[in-house]
């Protein structure tokens, strides 16, 4: 039933959460296929992406190639009538997005796009539990050194992880401006960038991320007037705020609650996601047009 495309840094993830489901693994490589035989005997392999989706036990792709391809391999799919689960970003520009929201429509396939952090267990219980109120500011940094990308930068590769946490969290988001710094230490896509958007709800967001920094980070503080969160890790402090005003104050933030969400791992839970999706018509949360929106923003 489910095909993977691509069986290289992250798709090798992706075949471990899809285990005993995944049906087949299309790689061009045939160096790596001794290596998948060995952990997926049970996987048919493949090394021509036509001829694995002419298999007509293929219900659903999953694509995992350079960010380039994404575009062209999910069209390929779609006019196959195939599902299709796409690896962030979902396509380089809201026209190439638009071509593949109305091909699917056209055949009534449904696109899930693994904006991961989306599914992470943490993030889904603030979305869940904390009642933000108004909401001020998002600000975060998604620090490491390195992967580089050959084909997309740091924002496209990044920064898109942050920006669909802020349209999971605060939903209906409506963009009034943005400032961009980009910084190109390496090649001319840009590996060191800070993101100041503003929204029309009042909402600010500040997202820096990188891939020459000497520290791996992971941080997000999010505050609304009711309420603001501490994100590192993983982990998260509630902080209630009492009074929100001029003479704000420690005082006002006093009382901090450490949230607990279960332990699961998000790549595992996109796959029910989208195995509920394509099998049951469930919300997938992420899908294609939430891929829309945030490449909207950063246009």
């Amino acid at each position: 039933m489910f095909l993977l495309l691509g069986h290289g840094y992250w798709g090798k993830n992706i075949a471990r959460a899809f285990g005993s489901d995944l049906y087949a693994v299309c790689e061009a490589n045939e160096s790596l296929h001794g290596d998948i035989q060995k952990l997926y005997p049970h996987a048919r392999i493949y090394t021509s992406y036509d001829a694995a989706l002419r298999d007509s036990n293929v219900q659903a792709v999953i694509i995992a190639t350079k960010a380039a391809t994404h575009f062209k391999f999910a069209i390929e799919a779609i006019q196959r009538g195939k599902h299709v689960w796409i690896e962030k970003p979902a396509g380089t520009s809201t026209s190439e997005i638009d071509a593949i929201i109305r091909l699917s429509e056209k055949k009534d396939v449904r696109v899930f796009v693994d904006h991961v952090m989306c599914h992470d267990p943490m993030i889904n219980k603030i979305r869940e539990t904390v009642d933000f109120g108004s909401p001020i500011y998002f600000e975060s940094y998604r620090l490491h050194q390195g992967l580089f990308q050959p084909d997309v930068g740091v924002i496209q590769d990044l920064a898109v992880h942050d920006l669909s946490i802020i349209d999971f969290i605060f939903p209906n988001q409506k963009l009034v401006s943005k400032d961009v710094i980009l910084n190109r230490h390496v090649n001319s896509l840009g590996d060191h960038a800070v993101l100041n958007m503003m929204f029309e709800s009042g909402l600010r967001a500040t997202v820096t991320c990188s891939w020459v920094s000497p520290i791996k980070k992971r941080t997000m503080l999010i505050a609304g007037s009711n309420a603001m969160a501490v994100y590192r890790d993983g982990e998260c402090d509630l902080i209630k705020v009492r009074k929100l005003d001029e003479s704000f104050s420690q005082e006002a933030c006093k009382d901090v609650v450490p949230l607990v969400a279960e332990k699961s791992f998000g790549l595992e839970n996109a796959r029910d996601r989208f195995k509920g999706g394509i099998l049951r018509s469930e919300d997938m949360i992420t899908d294609i047009y939430q891929a829309r929106r945030i490449q909207s923003w950063l246009e």
